[in-house]
């Protein structure tokens, strides 16, 4: 555990930030091997299949949890803050308890309407059963992931950010090895992708989950801890609901852009499922700025010091923007071999590698705008404030939306790939103003508490 109310606010950030960094390159790690297994082993087909026909879809389903996942903690990391460890029980059994009883029914209806859900998106007609049968899969079994990702934030909230990143690493490794012997070896095709996948999940959460019992047990749940109050459970829905909805919403917004992009045929889908894992490794040091601020921006809002709230989200903003000059640089100019670099550069992949080059180069040009969102949306989220969050998922939605449907019809799949940063732009100008707002806010009212301190002893 990593109290991150005391020492320097930047250094106590980026320290817990680069486990998290590491984390999400092994998590990325999971989707590169998938994209280099299928393009390599089973051909661009398959690839337009497991990448972009259903990679969007299952995020949009899987994205209420992760909404979840990064709500639910903020209360427990606020209690942490505070030193209400009871509490912080309390909050992790709630969370789990939720996160449950919402995914079980979730998946199932989601593996029960995958081909018509396809189908809607315009996704090629050759592409919809091996997509259906490799999404199937992985909703079925998918509780067991979405488990993992609420005991992995739940730790993350109490400030320790290293355990999460070797239990990614266990499972990337697994997930490399068993895609590489169920696919290359015993030649399962797509369903072994997926079933890769899914035991590269099952078997993590199961240790997990014994780990946290064996080296945490102070904050392990016990039986008393499943008793609640209505104000103790409200005080977690008002805060995890709208990052849930905020995340599904800006799901869905991905899921217009795809079925944008299926329209340009499925060149333009393998070209995009090429290199959006390559892109999505630019990302991985801002997700690790935002976990890392909505850990820091709790447990200090719930130690009641805004003034560390403020020069933590300063210093890590000067940070962030050089960071994200310098992604740009580099996208722009290493674009084309960046996307090659998954589909061999032969002359049937050639058109589809152009469109790839082409995506990389719309969006890493604004790629500062993005840096903006991943850092005031956290601030606010941590300090418990999600209706602006929320609010600014609803303006990209839109705008992903109004580009895809619009942008689409006169620039084709430039119009498609242009709708993303528009959707950047209107995200991060509603997220910039309340964090100003909220701040100005709490100097003049100072910063309440929400959950009353258990007083029953530990």
């Amino acid at each position: 555990m990593k109290d991150m109310t005391t020492g320097n606010p930047l250094r106590q950030i980026l320290i817990f930030a680069f486990p998290l960094l590491l984390a999400n390159l092994c998590q990325q790690c999971y989707h590169i091997a998938d994209t280099f297994v299928v393009g390599r082993y089973l051909g661009k087909e398959a690839l337009g299949a497991v990448g972009g026909a259903s990679g969007v879809l299952l995020f949009m389903t899987i994205s209420m949890f992760l909404g979840l996942a990064n709500g639910m903690p903020v209360m427990t990391g606020q209690c942490f803050g505070a030193k209400d460890y009871i509490n912080v029980r309390r909050s992790i059994a709630l969370s789990l308890v939720v996160t449950g009883c919402i995914s079980l029914p979730v998946m199932i209806a989601a593996g029960f309407t995958t081909e018509p859900v396809l189908r809607l998106m315009n996704t090629p007609e050759n592409l919809i059963d091996g997509a259906s049968y490799y999404m199937k899969i992985l909703y079925f079994c998918g509780v067991s992931n979405v488990l993992l990702l609420q005991l992995t934030a739940s730790v993350r909230a109490l400030g320790d950010s290293r355990t999460p990143l070797y239990f990614m690493i266990f499972s990337c490794a697994l997930n490399i090895l068993l895609n590489f012997l169920f696919v290359a070896c015993f030649e399962w095709g797509i369903p072994g992708v997926a079933w890769a996948t899914v035991t590269a999940q099952i078997i993590p959460t199961i240790c997990f989950f014994f780990y946290f019992r064996w080296k945490m047990p102070q904050f392990f749940p016990r039986f008393c801890d499943f008793n609640w109050t209505w104000s103790f459970v409200n005080a977690h829905l008002r805060i995890a609901l709208p990052a849930g909805f905020q995340h599904v919403i800006t799901a869905a917004g991905f899921a217009m852009v795809q079925r944008a992009v299926n329209s340009c045929g499925e060149d333009a889908v393998s070209g995009i499922s090429a290199s959006a894992p390559i892109n999505a490794l630019i990302y991985m040091p801002l997700f690790a700025i935002n976990a890392a601020l909505a850990t820091f921006c709790s447990q200090n809002y719930g130690a009641q010091n805004l003034r560390r709230i403020i020069v933590g989200v300063r210093r890590s903003a000067a940070l962030v923007l050089i960071y994200t000059i310098a992604a740009s640089a580099v996208m722009l100019v290493f674009a084309p071999g960046i996307a090659s670099a998954v589909l061999p550069d032969t002359e049937v992949n050639r058109t589809a590698i152009g469109y790839g080059v082409r995506f990389l180069r719309i969006l890493a040009a604004f790629y500062p705008v993005l840096g903006g969102l991943f850092l005031f949306s956290p601030a606010l989220q941590g300090m418990g404030f999600p209706r602006y969050p929320f609010i600014s998922g609803i303006m990209e939605f839109v705008m992903r939306f109004a580009g895809a449907l619009l942008l689409t019809r006169w620039l084709g799949f430039d119009g498609a790939c242009l709708s993303t940063p528009l959707a950047w732009f209107a995200a991060t100008s509603v997220v910039a103003f309340d964090y100003i707002r909220k701040i100005r806010m709490l100097r003049r009212e100072g910063i309440t508490v929400r959950i009353e301190r258990a007083t029953e002893t530990v």
